[in-house]
């Protein structure tokens, strides 16, 4: 089973042929979720820069065919432990991505992603597009 990052919904959104040949492709085969913490990203950037009714409309629809995955301890103690590491090796990511990660990590999926910082995160399996 597969999380997709912000980036990716945002290219996919934006009609980003390669990016929306391969969650196709993904969604023909596969399980897709995100976490609620990039459904909050989206939702930003719809309300901040979109075109709120047709973008709203489109990701709706979008949203149908994608499970949201759910906080639970488990993700909360998994963001605690790598808050801790990453702080005491020099090597945060924004707390918001640590948060993703936290929720793909625990739930024992595979980030999809174009950010390479999610390689940081011990045990995390990531795909970068």
């Amino acid at each position: 089973m597969y999380c997709l990052d912000t980036t990716i919904i945002i290219d996919f959104l934006n009609a980003k042929e390669e990016i929306v040949n391969k969650v196709i492709s993904l969604l023909e085969n596969n399980k897709i979720s995100v976490s609620p913490i990039t459904l909050c990203e989206i939702y930003k950037g719809i309300f901040l820069y979109g075109n709120i009714k047709e973008e709203l409309n489109v990701f709706s629809q979008f949203l149908e065919h994608i499970d949201i995955l759910l906080f639970s301890k488990e993700v909360s103690k998994t963001f605690g432990e790598e808050y801790s590491r990453l702080k005491k090796e020099g090597i945060m990511i924004p707390e918001f991505d640590l948060i993703i990660a936290s929720f793909v990590k625990s739930n024992n999926l595979t980030l999809i992603t174009k950010d390479k910082h999610f390689n940081r995160i011990r045990g995390l399996k990531v795909e970068i597009w």
